[in-house]
Parts: C-alpha cells; sequence; structure tokens
C-alpha cells in the first residue's frame, strides 16, 4: 500500500477525496499508481487482513514520548484530510494525473487549510526511520521556538500536526495484528514554492536565476543553519533538493532528520554537525559550478 511521500513544491487545487475512502475502499482496491500508471484489482477475502497503512502510533511514543508529551501536537485523521482535485487534459486524463499517483502532492484540511505530508511507507525501511527522526528534529524546532530559542519566522518546514488513524476509524478487514492508533505521516505548513508549476527547489532552478540570487541564496541557507547549530539541531538533509525557493526569493530548508549515517545509522551529535557542514559546502559548490563552472576562488567561499 502507497503511503504519500513528503514533497517541496505543491499545487492549489480545490479539495476533494478523502484519504480515509482511499486507505480504505470498501472494494479493498489498492492504487499501484506510484510505480506503473493505472489500478490494480485484487480481491481479499473478508475474514482475512492485509497491511494497515502506517506504523503503530506506540512506535513514535516509545521513541519520543516525552517529546510528544510536551509538543502536543494535533492530530488529524484520514477522515480530516482529503486530496486536491486532478484537472484533466486531452494528453492527461484526470485519473492519471491525480495526485495519489504521484504522492499525493499535497493535503487539505475539512476546513480548506492546505498542508503537505511526510509520510510512512511500507514495509520499514530507511523512509520509516528518516520519518520518526524527521518528527524528533522538527518537535525539538518547535519547542525551541516556543522557548524563544530560534525565531519564529525561521524559514524551516514548521510541524503542524500528526496524521494518526484511530483503530476504532480502520475497517476491520485492514485489522489483522492491530492493536492501537496508527501514525501515518507528520503534517506541515504549506510554504508557497517560487514558481507554482514548476519545481522550486535550488537543484531545479535554472541557471539565469542563480546568476542573479546564487549568493543570497547561500548566505539565507547558512544563516538558518547557524541558527539551528546555536540550538543545538541539526540540519541533516543539507543538499540542494532540501532547499526550497519561496515567494520573494525566501529559503525554506526541508529534508530534516534524514540520517547522515546511512540506512538504519543514528550519527553522534559531532558526526551531524560535520554533516551539515559537508553540505553546505556541497550546496556551496553546487551553485559556483552551476554559474561558474568552477569552485574555487568564488566570493561567497
Amino acid at each position: 500500500m502507497f503511503i504519500p511521500e513528503f514533497k517541496d513544491q505543491l499545487s492549489t487545487q480545490p479539495q476533494s477525496d478523502r484519504l480515509h475512502d482511499y486507505l480504505y475502499p470498501p472494494t479493498y482496491r489498492v492504487l499501484s499508481g506510484y510505480f506503473e500508471k493505472g489500478n490494480l484489482e485484487i480481491k481479499v477475502d473478508r475474514d482475512a487482513s492485509i497491511d494497515t497503512p502506517g506504523l503503530p502510533y506506540e512506535t513514535a511514543t516509545a521513541l519520543h514520548g516525552e517529546l510528544l508529551k510536551e509538543l502536543e501536537p494535533v492530530h488529524f485523521s484520514s477522515q480530516d484530510l482529503s486530496f486536491p482535485a486532478a484537472p484533466a487534459s486531452d494528453d492527461h486524463p484526470a485519473s492519471d494525473d491525480h495526485p495519489r499517483y504521484h504522492g499525493p502532492l499535497d493535503l487539505f484540511t475539512s476546513d480548506g487549510r492546505h498542508l503537505f505530508c511526510k509520510g510512512f511507507t511500507l514495509p520499514a525501511g530507511q523512509a520509516r526511520e528518516a520519518t520518526l527522526e524527521a518528527l524528533d528534529t522538527h518537535g525539538r524546532i518547535e519547542l525551541k521556538m516556543r522557548e524563544e530559542t530560534l525565531p519564529q519566522d525561521l524559514p524551516v518546514a514548521r510541524l503542524c500536526g500528526l496524521w494518526i488513524d484511530k483503530q476504532d476509524d480502520i475497517p476491520a478487514i485492514y485489522q489483522g495484528g492491530v492493536d492501537g492508533d496508527r501514525l501515518l505521516g507528520l503534517l506541515f505548513d504549506y510554504i508557497p514554492p517560487l514558481r507554482q508549476n514548476e519545481p522550486s527547489t535550488l537543484e531545479d532552478m535554472p541557471y539565469f536565476y542563480l546568476w542573479l540570487h546564487g549568493d543570497s541564496i547561500y548566505r539565507q541557507v547558512r544563516e538558518t543553519v547557524g541558527y539551528l547549530h546555536d540550538a543545538g539541531i541539526t540540519w541533516g538533509g543539507a543538499k540542494a533538493s532540501n532547499v526550497l525557493i519561496g515567494k520573494q526569493n525566501k529559503v525554506w530548508l526541508l529534508g530534516f532528520g534524514q540520517p547522515a549515517g546511512g540506512e538504519g545509522e543514528h550519527t553522534a551529535p559531532s558526526s551531524a554537525l560535520d554533516a551539515d557542514k559537508e553540505g553546505l559546502a556541497q550546496i556551496h559548490d553546487y551553485i559556483a559550478t552551476e554559474v561558474f563552472g568552477r569552485t574555487d576562488n568564488w566570493f561567497m567561499s
């Protein structure tokens, strides 16, 4: 079962299609469009069980119980969240363009609030570990902002809630071996990208844009990382694809909590700091290479 992944550039389409109906369809249909377009129909014995989306919420509380208790995040269920509608075109029918085939790219609450999601995939693996790491990092960022150790307007993705399905809301066919609520993802405030219809991460920006704004972009990234390090928090995802260019050329950091040591490894604080520094150097060199074709003697050194 494919669970939504965190995306850095989102659209603003009207909401439709509750996530509950997608995750627990009455016909027990599993959408396989992330790997191939089209629907995969499967037959399931009503007395059998199939993979339940997400992971037990107790897994998160066992790792980050004190943090969650202090943070008190808002809980959203699949009943509260919807996909955006997908426009149809002559070349791409709506069924192919629907966000469920690609992510989804963004979510809406029942009152129209625009969010994006970093979800848990099945089976367990690095993506799940990274998302749990992200919960810890973003939770600590929120607490540091409440303490005013970090600026309230620090340009980072802001955790605004958790996507949790209560056990009673999960259809019985999915409940084989399930005991308790399920955590399906982390929900973040929507960040309007610079370019609405094209990706707006640093690695997606054209040469002429980097020529004009490369110095400012790098300085914003370095300043934000400096604030985080002063507060005892590391980025963990320092690379061009995790730098989002927003409106008015404001730079936002994404991809927090990605293990710097590789799959299944947890880096020590000193190693995480070194990884951030190495990532900053790579971002510097990326911009310099794109603009000047070389990394030495650049004015941002």
